[in-house]
C-alpha cells in the first residue's frame, strides 16, 4: 500500500515506537513517584536504609516500565483496528479431506 513503508526512517513507522516508549516512561515515573511519596513517610533514615529505599524505588520504576510497555503495546496494537474501505473482506481457501494428509494436518498433502 502506498505510504505504508516500514523503513526505519519513516515517521509513521517510528510513531508507534515513540508512543510505546511514552507509556514505558509514564509507568516508570508513576511508580517511582509513588515509591518516593511512600518513602517520605518513613522519616529520618540512615545510610543503609537510604540505599534500601532507593533500591526499592528503582525496582518500582522498573516494574512500572514493564507494566507501561505491555499497556502501551496493547494500546498501540488495538489502536490499529480501524474500519477499512472496503469494510468487507473476502477470504478464499481450499479444503482437502483429512485422509489425504500424509503428515501433520494441514501442513502436508499427498
Amino acid at each position: 500500500m502506498a505510504g505504508c513503508d516500514t523503513s526505519p526512517h519513516n515517521d509513521l513507522y517510528e510513531s508507534g515506537e515513540r508512543r510505546v516508549l511514552g507509556w514505558v516512561g509514564g509507568g516508570a515515573l508513576g511508580l517511582a513517584t509513588y515509591g518516593g511519596i511512600e518513602a517520605a513517610t518513613f522519616g529520618a533514615l540512615t545510610g543503609p536504609q537510604i540505599l534500601m529505599v532507593l533500591a526499592a524505588i528503582a525496582a518500582l520504576a522498573l516494574a512500572g516500565a514493564v507494566l507501561g510497555f505491555f499497556v502501551g503495546f496493547a494500546v498501540l496494537w488495538f489502536d490499529r483496528l480501524h474500519v477499512q474501505t472496503p469494510s468487507t473482506i473476502t477470504m478464499a481457501g481450499c479444503v482437502f479431506c483429512a485422509g489425504q494428509n500424509t503428515g501433520i494436518p494441514p501442513f502436508t498433502r499427498q
